[in-house]
């Protein structure tokens, strides 16, 4: 796992980055992206070197990226910005796809089993914390609306389970507290519902990642302001 820059506990903005377990890293390079000044870097485990490749076409910060099937990475919301965009590794380009049902930034994001990607959650442009979620088509680069989800949350986690479904935790509710509560998407019924498993401890801007054999771990993130757990929680095989 990689972990680069940040902010600590001083409320300082690093730029440094580290390494944990490097064999969970995919073979190839890392794509970095997300800042006022739109700008990329590449991150080679093998050399442990950072190199600048393409801009984007619309800078922005706190939106989310996904690895598409084709290869090609998936970067949406942010700053409220409309317009998603993709990233060809073969040509170090970005390209415009097409634009959000609802401007976010801070959303929950992840590839779903059959190549979409599902977008939910996240704070719109006038601080509502939003329930809503859209899906993006890479065959023909729409976003359609989908169901609501439970309760309006932002800065959660989104990721596949076993079964096709969607598992969504933590986040940052409206009294700027992090949530213990998850919910799951089902994509046949394009329906949530909540689940009945929780947090032990509630954060948000926290990661959760998916392990070889389906298990879950979270880890880090705020619980208010700059209340830090230290703490990881692991869910075993959820699905």
């Amino acid at each position: 796992m990689l972990v680069a820059g940040g902010i600590n506990h001083y409320n300082t903005w690093l730029d440094s980055a580290e390494i944990y377990n490097p064999a969970l890293l995919p073979n190839g390079l890392v794509l970095m992206t997300g800042s006022v000044e739109g700008t990329s870097e590449l991150y080679n485990p093998a050399t442990r070197t950072w190199t600048v490749t393409g801009s984007m076409n619309h800078p922005r910060y706190d939106g989310r990226t996904t690895l598409l099937p084709n290869g090609k990475v998936l970067v949406a919301g942010g700053d409220f910005i409309p317009e998603a965009e993709l990233y060809d590794p073969a040509t170090g380009l970005w390209t415009d796809t097409g634009s959000l049902v609802t401007p976010r930034r801070l959303q929950a994001q992840t590839l779903m089993a059959d190549g979409r990607v599902l977008m939910a959650s996240g704070t719109n442009q006038s601080g509502s914390y939003l329930t809503s979620a859209e899906i993006y088509d890479p065959a023909t680069g729409i976003w359609t609306q989908t169901g609501d989800m439970m309760e309006g949350r932002t800065a959660a986690t989104a990721n596949l389970l076993s079964d096709g479904g969607v598992f969504v935790a933590g986040g940052l509710n409206v009294s700027f507290i992090g949530l213990t509560s998850i919910e799951e998407y089902d994509p046949l019924q394009r329906t949530w519902h909540v689940s009945d498993l929780n947090l032990q401890y509630g954060r948000f801007s926290h990661t959760t990642t998916t392990l070889l054999d389906g298990s879950l771990i979270v880890a880090g993130g705020s619980h208010s302001g700059f209340n830090l757990p230290r703490d990881a929680e692991l869910f075993v095989s959820p699905r």
